[in-house]
């Protein structure tokens, strides 16, 4: 198909010559001396920010003729000649997908991270990351420094980092201690990092005029600017400036698009959130935004939103260290979460069941599964309560708590799944068999039927009502641990409530009741996994406890917000008063001045 495309159009094969020839990079500004442009206009062109003919290829005529001593007819040359040797036309649908196969991913250092977003941050284009303070924005950033100059078979970009520093937050230290962690040369990983402190937005701009002349001269595989609006929100203030604020920020952020063009560098923004007062976390819905409206989200290639652990759609502070990144627009992502850590050597994946002690692991493992089995009896539950009355499908989906419930379950069975995973690998190897931690074959078996089972009351959710959220958190599951859960297990029915405790999950889930009346469970003896569904049980209480306190928080800041308004307004009328005041005066001044000048007038017989 592509030979046939070709054929037709053969100025796209021409192209597709040219994308071969200039694989290895952009070209130097300095080639247009072989095409007669002198290399005093190529000094200005260089003055001006242009250091590349993908710079100028990309750049409007307009742009152009506001350097000094560019007159039209040098102009339309110059673009002439630029558009020669820099493709801008067509190109068939086979060679684009080619080129973006070969795209470098720069590895954020979290294996479960990276799975999430596509393998790591996509070279050649934005990526915005918006979230709260202490969401672990700048510490990723921190990470990425590192990691962009690691090998490509390590996931690096094997390329050097431009660090734009808004907000005061970079420390060389944390680049240290990732670089141990890579065994990599500390003061070369320095050495490698442009660091750069912003003071305005104005400076923030000229940066990255510098920034493409760095880019021209050296291998550069990141650029990271932290944070993007930091300086926009001082400098700019009130409606009246919003206008120039966005014009200002919209060529800020072409720039940013046009270095990720030209350079085929990776670009890292982080992007602070403001409350949505209209929303008012109703429903379950979002309280935060990200600044900068509409012209950031068309501008970034993809968005991710930084969480607590647990917090499904509120942008809060979790405890311990652990994190949530959820891709919230891509082109070629779907939505998802991915839980990693911050830990002193950067960003990593969380601790996970595998790296305890199988004594250690057995009580969480077994506190795990009893919250599973009863956000899965719930969910079940309501279900069959919508089956019943008939209500919209979609009703389920959106159903608060259970759109933000489903995001727990999926993490805990991740999380169940993943150490079975590992554990069986180590089993299959057979020198861990008689490791402490690696639990018992016995044991193993059981846990794995216990999974097994609650994946199948996952999927048995849809022989209630239409799920195909729930359908696609089971299919997920079983194509990525397949070795795991290729043994059908039949998905217990539930026609009628199951008794309680649900003995078939193998005495290792106990089940929590979902109603009043059900008894409380026994543990025959099993006292340590009895204290860690205790203990689960408070976690998850403090959990809501917390969720209460956020969202008391955010009324009282909603009504501290308001109040302000309300006084702005109550001055302002006061004003007003004032204003209505002197305006009356002023006008009976006027008006007596008036009178005394008519009487004068009649007075002269006028």
């Amino acid at each position: 198909m592509a030979a046939d495309v070709a054929t037709v159009h053969p100025e796209i094969q021409g192209e597709q010559d040219v994308f071969a020839d200039e694989a290895m990079g952009p070209l130097p500004i300095s080639k247009m001396e072989e095409f007669g442009i002198s290399s005093s206009d190529c000094k200005k062109l260089r003055e001006a920010g242009f250091h590349t003919l993908e710079s100028l290829a990309f750049t409007p005529k307009k742009s152009l003729l506001t350097i000094k001593g560019m007159s039209e007819q040098k102009v339309d040359k110059i673009l002439s000649e630029a558009a020669k040797l820099v493709p801008l036309g067509f190109t068939t649908a086979t060679e684009y997908h080619q080129r973006r196969s070969d795209l470098i991913m720069i590895t954020t250092g979290s294996p479960a991270l990276d799975l999430v977003i596509g393998g790591g941050m996509e070279t050649g284009s934005i990526t915005e990351l918006f979230g709260e303070f202490r969401t672990g924005k700048s510490q990723l950033c921190h990470t990425l420094a590192v990691t962009c100059q690691l090998p490509i078979e390590m996931g690096g970009g094997e390329g050097k980092c431009l660090y734009i520093d808004t907000e005061g937050t970079f420390r060389p230290v944390r680049l240290l201690a990732v670089a141990e962690r890579y065994g990599l040369n500390g003061e070369e990983v320095l050495d490698n990092v442009a660091y750069a402190r912003a003071y305005n937005a104005d400076h923030q701009l000229e940066l990255l005029i510098q920034a493409a002349a760095m880019m021209a001269e050296s291998r550069f595989s990141l650029l990271i600017v932290d944070s993007l609006t930091s300086l926009y929100r001082t400098d700019f203030s009130g409606r009246g400036e919003l206008s120039a604020r966005q014009t200002h920020l919209a060529k800020f952020l072409r720039t940013l698009m046009r270095l990720a063009d030209e350079f085929g560098v990776a670009v890292v923004i982080t992007n602070q959130v403001v409350a949505q007062v209209d929303n008012a976390g109703f429903g379950g819905m979002e309280t935060k935004k990200p600044i900068g409206g509409n012209i950031v989200a068309h501008a970034s290639t993809t968005r991710y939103v930084f969480v607590a652990t647990y917090a499904s759609l509120s942008l809060r502070k979790g405890r311990g260290n652990q994190r949530i990144c959820r891709v919230v627009d891509s082109p070629s992502l779907p939505e998802a979460d991915a839980v990693f850590a911050i830990k002193p050597e950067g960003i990593a994946d969380p601790v996970t069941l595998a790296e305890y002690t199988a004594a250690e692991a057995a009580p969480r493992f077994h506190a795990l599964c009893s919250s599973t089995f009863s956000m899965l009896q719930e969910r079940t539950r309501l279900a069959r309560e919508i089956a019943t009355s008939h209500a919209s499908a979609t009703s389920f989906h959106t159903s608060f708590p259970f759109f933000g419930r489903d995001k727990m379950i999926d993490q805990n069975l991740h999380i169940l799944l993943q150490a079975l995973d590992t554990w069986d690998a180590m089993c299959r190897s057979g020198d861990l068999l008689e490791s402490e931690n690696v639990p018992r074959q016995d044991r193993l078996e059981e846990w794995t039927g216990t999974v097994r089972e609650l994946v199948a009351m996952l999927r048995n959710v849809n022989n209630l009502v239409n799920d195909p959220h729930g359908c696609a958190m089971a299919n997920a599951f079983e194509s990525r641990y397949e070795s795991i859960l290729k043994e059908p297990v039949e998905a217990p029915q539930f026609e009628q409530e199951p008794a309680v405790p649900y003995d078939d999950l193998t005495g290792y889930i106990d089940a929590l009741p979902s109603a009043s009346n059900a008894p409380v469970p026994h543990y025959d003896g099993d006292q340590a996994a009895a204290l860690a569904a205790q203990a689960w049980k408070f976690s998850e209480q403090d959990a809501h406890l917390d969720r209460l306190g956020a969202s008391i928080s955010r009324q009282h800041t909603l009504s501290i917000q308001m109040n302000d308004e309300l006084e702005m307004h109550a001055g302002l009328l006061h004003e007003l008063n004032e204003d209505a005041e002197s305006t009356g005066l002023r006008l009976g001044s006027a008006g007596s001045r008036l009178n005394q000048f008519r009487e004068q007038a009649g007075g002269n017989g006028a």
